[in-house]
This record gives structure tokens, sequence and C-alpha cells, in this order.
């Protein structure tokens, strides 16, 4: 199994054959990566590892060095623990060139002169909420080329060419694709808050406000954000729940004869399905920024009508 390496933005990043790299190259923020320590003249790498917990048990992730890296229950974390009792924001970690592996609060920068609240030496471990993670520092073996059958006591273990990093392929079309949860997060979280003000400002307006309805739309816009929050890859359930919040919205926007919320409510959704379910591709995150954009302008059209015609009453 390969090494899975997390750069600070969030971006996952699996590769089969990090001991031929002294970094990576984060295709998604160009931030480079170092993954080497020098201990005592030998090359090291240091290894967190899920132990006890309700998701991830036994994942084991390659910690770059001298990186602040966030640790929580939110998506954009650099180890995302969900559920268990963790923070959204819980703590920063930070491998140091000697080897140890600095936590502090949440919030806090950790720079290279700086301690944190606590330091951790290989093997040992540490509690967050209810998972137990723990740190190791690993050896580092060179790749051996294989010996040639026959050759008998003449065979010999020929080392390969040291790489020293690796990147991926750039342009705004594949940032986006590598991205495509967090733009539909973000799309859901917009669509959220025009739903809840379209409905809350004629509210405010009105001399006797639908105190149901009111209720209703908060109940929408809360449910939106919530199963937006839990969009990720690998969670169908979770996928579809949000796109289900809003064709509901729109059912509910259809019984008010909001045409055009309707529709926005409508157009977004085959975008949000295009990007999330189908394979990775320009072309396909290309077309469903591009619907998801066109309702959402529908959208704030339809919110615009709604806050004109109780203006106009």
């Amino acid at each position: 199994m390969g090494d899975i390496i997390h750069c600070r933005c969030g971006r996952v990043m699996e590769c089969g054959r990090t001991d031929v790299l002294e970094s990576v190259t984060c295709p998604a923020c160009e931030a480079e990566l170092a993954l080497d320590l020098e201990l005592a003249g030998e090359r090291r790498r240091g290894f967190l590892t899920v132990v006890v917990g309700p998701e991830r048990r036994g994942e084991q992730l390659l910690i770059p060095v001298s990186e602040s890296l966030r640790v929580g229950a939110a998506m954009d974390n650099w180890l995302c623990l969900p559920d268990g009792g963790v923070a959204d924001y819980h703590c920063i970690m930070r491998l140091g060139e000697e080897g140890k592996l600095s936590i502090s609060k949440a919030g806090e920068s950790l720079h290279p002169s700086a301690k944190g609240m606590a330091e951790l030496q290989s093997d040992q471990m540490m509690r967050v909420g209810s998972y137990v993670l723990r740190f190791t520092i690993g050896e580092v073996l060179p790749p051996m080329a294989a010996p040639t059958p026959g050759n008998g006591a003449r065979d010999r273990a020929i080392r390969t060419p040291m790489m020293q990093s690796v990147t991926g392929k750039s342009g705004w079309l594949w940032q986006l694709t590598r991205n495509r949860f967090r733009v539909a997060r973000w799309f859901m979280f917009g669509v959220a808050a025009v739903y809840g003000i379209s409905h809350l400002i004629p509210a405010m307006r009105d001399s006797r406000p639908n105190y149901g309805l009111l209720v209703m739309a908060a109940a929408v816009a809360w449910a939106i954000v919530t199963m937006g929050r839990r969009m990720a890859m690998g969670e169908r359930l979770w996928n579809s729940c949000a796109l289900g919040t809003l064709l509901v919205a729109a059912i509910v926007e259809a019984s008010l004869r909001e045409w055009p919320m309707m529709i926005g409510l409508l157009v977004l959704p085959a975008g949000l399905l295009l990007m999330i379910e189908r394979p990775p591709a320009k072309v396909t995150s290309a077309i469903s920024v591009a619907l998801m954009s066109i309702g959402f302008g529908i959208l704030l059209v339809g919110a615009a009508g709604l806050h004109g015609s109780v203006g106009a009453r």
C-alpha cells in the first residue's frame, strides 16, 4: 500500500513509491512538502497512525516536515476526524526537523522556534476526542533493483536514482476538478444563505408575517447547510441527501408559486450531480460549474423578485 500524504490545503495524495522522493509538490496549492528527516545521519520519516476511532482506523499518514497541520472534524483540515467528539478545528501539529511532533491549540501558529502544548516522541500516542493517534519515526530504505537470476556471487543490488520532487497537472480546471467537493459545499452554503434571506426579509417587512412559512424556510436552509458540510468523496448517502434537500426546497417554492426560485433549485442539483457523481474530468467540471452558476443566478433573480413583490404590496 502506498503512503498517504495530505497537504495542508486538504489535497490528498497517495504515492506508491515515496521512498524515491525527498519532497512532493502539491498539485492543488503548489506548496512543496519536505518528507525527509535526517536524524543521526540517517534518513527517516514521520508517520501518524489512527489506532482507535469511529472512522479511519488503521490508516497511516506520512507527515510533512516543518508544516503547521490542522486536525479536526471539518473537511478542510489536514487530518479530518469526523464524529468522535472532535471539534471542527481541534489542534495543530508540526513535525520539527529534530523528529519531535509538537501539538498546539487550534488557531495558534507553530513556528520552528515555538513550543506547543505538548511534544510527542516516536512511538508515543495522543488522544483526540475518541480517537487515539500514534506518532512514529520510521526508517526509509532506498529502493533496490532485483538481481538478475543466475549471476551467483556477482549479483549486486543496484540503487535507483533519487528523485527530488514530484508534481501533478496544473491549471485552474485541474484545480477545480481536484477540489470539486469543496466547490460543491461552497455552492450549498451560498444556496442556504440566499434561500434563508429571501424568506426572512419579506417576513420582516410584512405586517402579518407567516411564521409557519418562516420556520419551514429556516429548517430547509439549516438542512442544506448540514447536508452540504457532509458532502465528500465516498459519502454517497450524504451526497444524495444534500441533493435531496435542494429538491425539497424546489417543491416548497413550487407550492408557493415562486417559479424562478424553483427553476434555480432544480438546475443547481443537476450541476452538483454532474460534478460529484461523474468521473472527474476537466470538461465535466466546467459544465457542472456552468450549470450551478446558472442555477444560482436564477435563484438570485427569484429572490430579488420575491423582495420586490413584497415591497409593492
